[in-house]
């Protein structure tokens, strides 16, 4: 988590260099890897990243304005379900890892939340993101993902790892 702030930390003051219609942003740390990211009304950000290359290392990050789970050490999480919207389609449901401020999509063993997640977001304009912790209120945060497509290619490659999504 240590590296995840201190990249969270950057990225809300980089800039972007991106084609017109994309709402993205991206940042790369020093010696690090690219992450891509585009900002919420409310400042919640909706991140893709990987902490070093390799192949299932691309995770996605939402951070939230509040507490979504106990703060817990990195390598520690709670599953918990979320229920994701593109553009003007229906909810789908999906389980992703929560830990603080913190949920994330991955695809790692038999987990495929990340795949899910960018096979829709590809070519999407808009997603709402509904994350539904236990024993807390629910917290909807909705993103502008125009540009998605080219974002995730960026980032799959600055992580020397193969893409999902065609």
């Amino acid at each position: 988590m240590r590296y995840l702030l201190t990249g969270l930390a950057f990225a809300t003051v980089a800039g972007a260099a991106l084609a017109q219609d994309s709402v993205w942003q991206f940042y790369e740390p020093d010696g690090g890897t690219l992450q891509a990211f585009v900002l919420a009304e409310d400042g919640s950000q909706l991140i893709l990243k990987c902490d070093k290359p390799g192949k299932q290392k691309v995770f996605a990050v939402v951070v939230a304005n509040t507490n979504l789970a106990a703060p817990m050490s990195d390598d520690k999480y709670e599953s918990y379900p979320v229920s994701l919207r593109f553009d003007e389609g229906a909810p789908q449901d999906d389980n992703w890892r929560f830990n603080g401020r913190f949920a994330m999509a991955v695809d790692q063993g038999n987990t495929r939340s990340l795949t899910r997640l960018l096979e829709k977001l590809d070519d999407a304009t808009k997603l709402e993101v509904r994350l539904k912790p236990i024993m807390r209120s629910p917290t909807v945060i909705n993103f502008a993902v125009a540009g998605a497509g080219e974002a995730i290619a960026r980032v799959y490659e600055s992580c020397k790892d193969e893409s999902p999504v065609g």
